[in-house]
């Protein structure tokens, strides 16, 4: 299978194995968030190596208490008899750390080498500490030494951020980020299946592992792959942390950070426990989810009673303020969320109109149809107006049959009022929209 826009990191890392195992030694750092591919990537590079390259492959896990010297273990049965029995001393607590280095970088010296260490945010001590001995002395061995880790999930505490500060300095060692997919890629994916490559890309914003999932399961709203990793994710947050993802999961996918303030109490050092695991991200003074799918994988398990409070206390902070006009969309959204007719007869209808202004028809065509789910009791020529406008902006948007549709049901309504001037207008817009597209008798 291809890796479809990694051709450049991969070009870089074989540059770097070619020139490392002849000498001098190199380490590479290749980082990204969850689901971004970096096992893919060295899992490639490994089948790319020369076949007089060893390959040595250790992985961190997720465990309470990391394993000491975890990914060292992996990779023992390919090393030397003096490695493995340094290894087998340091665990029994009968041999020195240091001189265990020692012997790795004697085992690295004798044989052209890859060594891949992944998932480094997992490390324990100890293999952080195997890691700065090891790269400070590269220079001197015929190998490169791979690293991965999540980028998303390493705060300013963490442990990872001191050893990668001490890193900085070694101009052998070597950065690579793997960025998401971009349209063209999930498009070229998602050829062959019966999904929207538009949508794969906006509730996936490129994540490999996302679009896969959707692509494996595309009937099913959320893939059961995509649920269970992100509460495999969640389960290791605070009660604090998990109520501030519960919160921004139902404000939305995009949130300026004074509106969970107005509703959680000090909510500042959970929202940072929630950015540490990855899930979240701030920008200045917003917070947002790195996936729409993600956050909708959140918001099902918030349950109802929650989504209404939080709703409620959303639609009031936002209306006790000025309200703008880039507040108009949001306002709908929690005016329906929280169950409130009068208020998303308020600014659904101007959040339609404002998209429509805008050139954004899909987005006004969905705005209309919000209106129009709670309009059964306006007086009939607002419900024709409604209906007016979600025809023209379903007709702009390519959406014939909705357009048609709601146009043939504001006809009614103008003729049921005695509006034959209105009626006629209809008809005549009716008549534009279906010549062109071959409903010609209808016409």
């Amino acid at each position: 299978m291809d890796l479809l826009e990694r051709e450049a990191v991969l070009q870089d890392l074989t540059g770097h194995l070619k020139v490392a195992v002849s000498g001098p030694g190199r380490l590479a750092l290749v980082r990204g968030e969850t689901g971004i591919g970096k096992t893919a990537v060295v899992h490639r590079l490994a089948r790319l190596a020369d076949p007089h390259v060893r390959v040595l492959s250790g992985a961190c896990d997720p465990l309470a208490t990391p394993r000491p010297l975890g990914p060292l273990m992996d990779l023992a049965p390919n090393l030397g008899a003096a490695a493995r029995t340094a290894l087998t001393g340091a665990l029994a607590g009968t041999c020195r750390s240091d001189e265990l280095f020692d012997c790795l970088l004697a085992d690295l010296s004798s044989y052209p080498s890859l060594l891949v260490v992944e998932d480094v945010h997992w490390a324990d001590e100890a293999t952080m500490d195997l890691l700065r001995h090891l790269t400070r002395r590269l220079p001197s061995v015929p190998a490169l030494v791979v690293v991965t880790y999540r980028d998303d999930e390493i705060g300013r505490t963490h442990d990872l951020t001191a050893l990668l500060g001490t890193l900085a300095g070694y101009p052998w060692v070597h950065r690579h980020d793997l960025l998401p997919l971009s349209r063209r890629a999930v498009a070229r994916l998602a050829a062959g299946h019966t999904v929207d490559a538009e949508q794969v890309y906006r509730v996936s914003a490129g994540n490999p592992f996302i679009v896969t999932s959707v692509l494996a399961a595309p009937t099913e709203p959320i893939p059961a792959t995509v649920r269970e990793a992100v509460a495999g994710r969640l389960a290791g947050l605070s009660a604090s942390a998990r109520r501030v993802v519960d919160v921004l999961a139902v404000l939305g996918r995009r949130v300026s950070l004074p509106l969970p303030a107005g509703i959680l109490p000090a909510p500042e050092e959970a929202l940072d426990e929630a950015v540490a695991c990855g899930i979240v991200r701030t920008e200045g003074r917003t917070a947002e989810f790195r996936q729409e799918l993600t956050r909708q994988a959140v918001l099902e398990a918030v349950p109802a009673a929650h989504r209404l409070r939080v709703h409620r206390q959303a639609l009031a902070l936002m209306r006790s303020g000025p309200v703008t006009a880039d507040d108009l969309v949001p306002l709908a959204d929690h005016a329906e969320g929280a169950e409130d007719t009068a208020a998303v007869l308020e600014y659904a209808p101007a959040a339609a109109a404002h998209a429509a202004a805008s050139g954004a028809h899909r987005e006004a065509a969905a705005q209309y149809a919000r209106a129009l789910r709670y309009a059964d009791d306006l007086p009939a020529e607002q419900q024709t107006s409604l209906l007016e406008g979600h025809s023209q902006a379903c007709l702009l948007s390519g959406r014939l049959d909705e357009g048609v549709t709601s146009r043939r049901t504001a006809v009614r309504l103008r003729r049921a009022r005695g509006d034959r001037l209105g009626e006629g207008e209809g008809l005549r817009w009716l008549s534009c929209w279906l010549w062109p597209a071959g409903r010609t008798a209808e016409a």
